[in-house]
């Protein structure tokens, strides 16, 4: 139900980051949580549909994962928030290191999406982008 996305793995992003910015596990989880909360706002800003419910927009959320134990979740708004909190506690993560997980957890978003509209797909490019940008590619 809904689409997932599992942003990216972050052991080689840590890496860099910690190295670039010697930041501790607190300033990286901060600058991740910050990362995922833009995406979340993005995604909300950039939905190619009609929303008339709030439903689809509100169950846009994600969660971060440090060494598969749940760290934050974030994102959460207005209406369709136990349909984010359900896709995120379906969602197995067994990645070590850090995890960024974006949902639009509506039961219907992969639907909205499947028939051409934006949900969560220009978000998931902008991550990349913003992930590109710290890596200074």
């Amino acid at each position: 139900m809904g689409i997932k996305f599992q942003a990216f793995g972050f052991n080689t992003l840590r890496d860099m980051v910690c190295s670039e910015l010697n930041a501790s596990h607190n300033e990286l989880v901060e600058a991740l949580v910050a990362i995922g909360e833009r995406m979340c706002d993005h995604a909300r800003a950039n939905g190619e549909y009609k929303d008339d419910t709030g439903v689809l927009r509100g169950s846009i959320a994600g969660r971060l994962y440090y060494n598969s134990e749940e760290v934050v979740s974030f994102g959460f708004e207005g209406e369709g928030v136990k349909y984010a909190e359900e896709a995120l506690d379906e969602y197995p993560v067994y990645d070590e290191g850090y995890v960024l997980v974006i949902v639009a957890g509506a039961p219907y978003a992969e639907y909205i999406e499947a028939k051409g509209y934006n949900v969560l797909h220009l978000t998931r490019v902008e991550l990349q982008r913003e992930i590109a940008a710290l890596q200074g590619k």
